[in-house]
């Protein structure tokens, strides 16, 4: 998800800039995976709705789930 939002912004430095935010917070948010819920509404926003809030945010939490169940089993 969040390399497709990379891609329709164009960088990692557009999509930084257009949010207000650093581009290592950018940076931040791939090593985590995970987008803040706060910038998941502004890209949904800038977006136009292509990235939708809710989406950014579960798919997050369903792709923590999976890591988080992966590691109890091990």
């Amino acid at each position: 998800m969040i390399t497709n939002i990379i891609k329709y912004f164009g960088s990692k430095s557009s999509l930084s800039r257009h949010l207000g935010v650093d581009r290592s917070a950018v940076s931040q948010w791939i090593k985590r995976g995970a987008i803040p819920a706060a910038q998941a509404v502004k890209i949904e926003i800038l977006s136009r709705g292509t990235f939708k809030t809710v989406e950014i945010l579960n798919k997050w939490a369903i792709e923590s789930a999976l890591i988080n169940a992966e590691q109890l089993s091990d």
